[in-house]
């Protein structure tokens, strides 16, 4: 599961332990990670990849010998409050490296070819 401390992810990758599933989660922060999925070293001997899908070759280690990919990564914009507590939209940006077509667009194929090399294409992406 890619961006499993996220929002969605972090649901996803509950989801599949709770049914027993062995599964794996390629997160940015192993901080994070240990909060969100509590693992407790967050590394790969837990299923925890910490790495950038915006660098070549980050997801490599996560998806070798992976039978399926959920891909559940996205952009998400970083925005200041404004009256009420709600986002004020005209503070919203992206943190450098972070745009939706450095993660969503070249992260998403990255994700996607990476596991297609690992599984010599015999694996669904989900």
């Amino acid at each position: 599961v890619t961006g499993a401390t996220g929002k969605t992810g972090s649901l996803v990758y509950v989801m599949l332990k709770e049914k027993g599933v062995s599964v794996r989660a390629f997160v940015r922060n192993a901080t994070k990670a240990r909060d969100v999925l509590g693992c407790t070293k967050c590394d790969a001997s837990e299923g925890i990849f910490v790495g950038d899908l915006t660098q070549k070759g980050s997801i490599d280690a996560a998806v070798k010998g992976a039978t399926a990919l959920a891909v559940v990564t996205s952009a998400i914009p970083i925005c200041t409050p404004g009256p009420g507590g709600r986002p004020d939209p005209s503070t919203c940006h992206y943190p450098g490296g972070a745009l939706p077509v450095d993660v969503d667009f070249h992260g998403g194929k990255a994700q996607i070819e990476a596991f297609a090399r690992a599984s010599a294409g015999a694996a669904p992406v989900v």
